[in-house]
């Protein structure tokens, strides 16, 4: 969408200096500058609006159970314009090694606001939904588009519901509507670097799904912010191994989680050196 909309911008912007005759001389080459990042401005403050609109569509409390959707459609496309707008460039190591049926748990590390839309964006031929806590699904706008796209709500304060989240998730990956993912360290780490203690409820997603865990690492995501308008962002998500069902199937999710924790932090600890 970002240079379908600097196309547009740029086409409309000479017809309008052409049929209008508005360069007559060196000093009026600021027109047309700024004529065509008015329009630019102006597509995106579309885009925008649109994107607010459509949302309205779409339930606000109830999880989808096809995300092969519009609107699931409609919020890739708005990613990868607010990407390539941040000029964030995402590198995916590792993706051949991940299930193409949609039945896997994806888990990461998390550093970062940016790190669950950067997974979906950077993996969204997989068709990944997310468990979030039920804050970031009450988002105005947005949290229609995640619902839309397999996200699940999860209420940390709340055990009965957190189950019912659980539930929900490992049906999701049971019924094919598309995998899911869950960040085992349960916040952001504000830390330089490591892992939190991770949640050992989030692998019963794994377990009652009968489903493999694809173990990710993320980097570079604490930077978009601190590069915006300035420079560009590489950020790195590494698929560092997909640890089979008949692997965990024996085991207590206690033991998941602290498998799953040394593969983690033995990835990080590759990355960083």
């Amino acid at each position: 969408m970002f240079w379908f909309y600097i196309l547009i911008s740029a086409a409309v912007d000479g017809l309008l200096v052409y049929t209008g005759g508005l360069v007559s001389s060196v000093v009026d080459l600021w027109k047309p500058v700024l004529i065509f990042i008015g329009l630019f401005v102006g597509l995106i403050l579309l885009h925008l609006a649109a994107f607010v609109l459509y949302s309205l569509t779409a339930s606000k409390t109830e999880e989808s159970k096809n995300i092969n959707n519009s609107h699931r459609k409609f919020m890739l496309l708005s990613l990868k314009l607010f990407f390539d707008l941040a000029n964030v460039k995402i590198h995916v190591e590792g993706k051949d090694k991940i299930p193409d049926d949609r039945k896997f748990l994806l888990v990461s590390n998390h550093i970062s606001i940016y790190d669950p839309i950067v997974s979906i964006m950077a993996l969204a031929d997989k068709n990944i939904g997310f468990v979030s806590k039920k804050e970031n699904i009450a988002v105005p706008f947005a949290g229609r588009y995640m619902l839309k796209s397999g996200c699940v709500g999860l209420d940390r304060e709340n055990a009965r519901e957190a189950v019912k989240a659980i539930n929900s998730a490992a049906d999701n990956i049971t019924d094919g509507v598309c995998a899911m993912a869950i960040y085992p360290e349960g916040w952001v780490n504000k830390t330089a670097k490591g892992l939190l203690p991770f949640r050992n409820g989030a692998f019963k997603i794994a377990k009652k799904a009968k489903a493999p865990i694809v173990v990710a690492v993320i980097s570079n995501t604490r930077k978009i912010n601190e590069n915006l308008l300035r420079r560009r962002t590489h950020i790195y998500l590494k698929i560092i191994d997909v640890i089979p069902y008949e692997n965990i199937a024996e085991i207590k999710t206690n033991e998941i989680s602290e498998k799953v924790r040394n593969i983690m932090f033995n990835g990080l600890e590759e990355e960083n050196r």
